[in-house]
């Protein structure tokens, strides 16, 4: 248990340097105009969602923020952040993949994409540390 601490930590900086990078380099100006030609796509269906500037910032801040408070919790290794983590690992690795593989087909930089790879490799971590076998003991 001793590597879930530090990889739930790696997970908050890592989750609030990809909020920066992406507020920083207008994310959302991208993002949306996606989200519409998928929903024309779903003939109208409401996913995946819209989102304005600072409801999206701020939710994200509040995220992270939640993250990082409940750090200490997790360097004590309690059970019950081992499926909050879980979920964290997947969707972050999710996200991850998503600003790396659509830079490849844009074949330019989309928003997000250079702590994209930071945002993966501490979603796997987290992942890793989440499915170790002393989780059984806790």
């Amino acid at each position: 248990m001793m590597a879930f601490g530090p990889a739930w930590l790696a997970m908050g900086i890592a989750l609030g340097l990809h909020v920066a990078d992406e507020a920083s380099h207008d994310f959302l100006a991208w993002y949306n105009p996606v989200a519409r030609q998928i929903r024309a796509r779903l003939r109208g269906f409401p996913f995946p969602p819209t989102f304005t500037f600072w409801p999206w910032l701020l939710g994200l801040a509040v995220l992270t923020g939640t993250i990082l408070a409940l750090t200490p919790l997790a360097y004590q290794g309690r059970g019950w952040l081992r499926p909050v983590a879980l979920a964290l690992g997947v969707i972050n690795t999710g996200n991850a993949l998503l600003h790396l593989v659509r830079t490849a087909i844009a074949r330019r930089r989309v928003p997000g994409v250079l702590s994209a790879p930071l945002l993966l490799v501490s979603a796997l971590w987290l992942l890793y540390a989440a499915t170790r076998p002393e989780w059984a003991a806790a």
